[in-house]
């Protein structure tokens, strides 16, 4: 099976405190597939 989605390498696996319907964890998502798009991605996290 082809994969279609992976999760952004700047997207580190952390706990939130969003809410399961508000739209702020897509945010994170897309922030952080454009950092890595572009190659900003700060390696002291």
């Amino acid at each position: 099976m082809k994969k279609v989605f992976s999760r952004p390498k700047s997207l580190i696996d952390r706990q939130t405190h969003f809410c399961p319907g508000c739209t702020h964890g897509t945010a994170h998502r897309l922030v952080a597939d454009a950092i890595d798009h572009f190659g900003v991605r700060c390696f002291y996290v």
